[in-house]
């Protein structure tokens, strides 16, 4: 009989506890539905990624004094998969003779970007760091100034040799853009936003201006300022998560007519035809 009350009694106290431990797993679901939803809606950040896309498509092909032609991402852009926009184009400075290439990879998910980082990808084809203006090898932290922002960036220098045994060499000026968080050289940050799928749905960015040779830094730092100063400043905007006005971020229509003719009249000065050139201007950097 004593054996009857104990199990009658336990049952009691199980009864008593099922609401609590109903709460308790009612509370867990939702937090495990906030660690995957978060407070960033999934039509948000699909809206989001569609006009990085569009604007990132957008970018003139006359821009101040710069005249481009698209030319193919590099082989160590194109191990970024899964990327939501790209864009690689060779620009020549119709007024100094200088030329660049600018490379800018949207991914729509923070998590296709790790990993994708000049350090890693360009050794990986071959290229090897080369000491900069300190006298070290690998990245060095920069300070290059945007439509009147200051963004640090990193610059690399590789190199390597091509097939005839010349050594062939490139400087990269790069940086990370981020919703929510701007425009930063710092990958552990990129790796930071992709532990919470609502925060990585918004996707991460890269922005790299590519120079021929070794150039000191100060050189570099023009070439760049200039180059991405040139670009409509509603493209980092939107970059970095922010709503840039409407008037000032969609191109009109006549700027639109006008750039396919921009477009033939920058083939003339840079030489369309010329697909085998190496370095900025050429296939692979």
């Amino acid at each position: 009989m004593s054996g009857r009350i104990a199990s009658i009694r336990r049952l009691h106290r199980a009864n008593a506890l099922a609401p609590v431990c109903a709460g308790l797993l009612f509370g867990l679901i939702l937090l495990g539905r906030g660690q995957f939803v978060g407070s960033v809606d999934r039509s948000e950040a699909d809206q989001h990624v569609a006009v990085v896309g569009e604007r990132v498509a957008a970018i003139p092909y006359r821009i101040g004094d710069w005249a481009g032609r698209d030319v193919t991402l590099p082989a160590a852009a194109l191990e970024i998969l899964h990327s939501s926009a790209a864009l690689s184009r060779s620009y020549s400075n119709l007024r100094t003779g200088d030329q660049a290439r600018l490379a800018i990879i949207f991914c729509g998910d923070v998590r296709d970007m790790l990993g994708h980082h000049p350090p890693a990808c360009y050794p990986a084809s071959g290229w090897r760091p080369s000491a900069g203006d300190n006298g070290r090898k690998g990245e060095t932290r920069l300070t290059i100034r945007i439509h009147g922002e200051e963004v640090e960036a990193n610059i690399f220098r590789f190199f390597k040799a091509d097939p005839s045994g010349v050594d062939r060499q490139i400087t990269i000026v790069g940086f990370f853009a981020l919703p929510g968080v701007g425009m930063t050289p710092d990958p552990a940050v990129v790796r930071s936003r992709s532990t919470r799928r609502a925060v990585s749905s918004l996707g991460a960015g890269q922005v790299q201006v590519l120079l021929d040779g070794f150039p000191s830094e100060q050189r570099a730092v023009e070439l760049a300022e200039d180059l991405l100063g040139a670009i409509p400043a509603s493209t980092f905007e939107v970059l970095k998560g922010n709503r840039a006005d409407e008037d000032a971020a969609q191109l009109s229509q006549e700027e639109r007519s006008s750039e396919a003719s921009s477009e033939s009249t920058a083939a003339e000065h840079i030489g369309m035809g010329s697909e085998n050139q190496s370095g900025p201007a050429g296939g692979e950097p």
